[in-house]
């Protein structure tokens, strides 16, 4: 799913910046990532950068983890259900933001 999400945001003009593990850099590259994260060498969470999406494909964190990544109005998305996810909508909408939980089977 993440790599659809990385074609679908380069269709759109946006700048994507993609975590991925190591042996799958090059394959995100081919697909228009204008940044990877290889993600056994740095922590995305640690990341300096704030983003308009965090697109979270793995469901490896959770909005609490993310939400400093994220600008005044942007969205965390995820794709797997939990109750993080419903507090999570409750809570950032006092910030601004918006967590959305898609389902899969693309």
């Amino acid at each position: 799913m993440g790599s659809l999400a990385v074609g679908i945001a380069k269709r759109l003009k946006a700048h994507v910046s993609a975590v991925c593990s190591t042996y799958a850099l090059d394959y995100v590259k081919g697909l228009g990532a204008d940044e990877i994260i290889d993600r056994r060498k740095q922590d995305p969470m640690t990341l300096p950068a704030t983003f308009d999406v965090v697109f979270d494909a793995a469901a490896a964190h959770s909005y609490f983890a993310a939400r400093h990544l994220l600008v005044k109005g942007g969205a965390y998305v995820t794709t797997l259900p939990s109750p993080g996810v419903f507090l999570g909508k409750a809570v950032a909408v006092f910030k601004g933001r918006l967590v959305v939980q898609v389902e899969g089977g693309f």
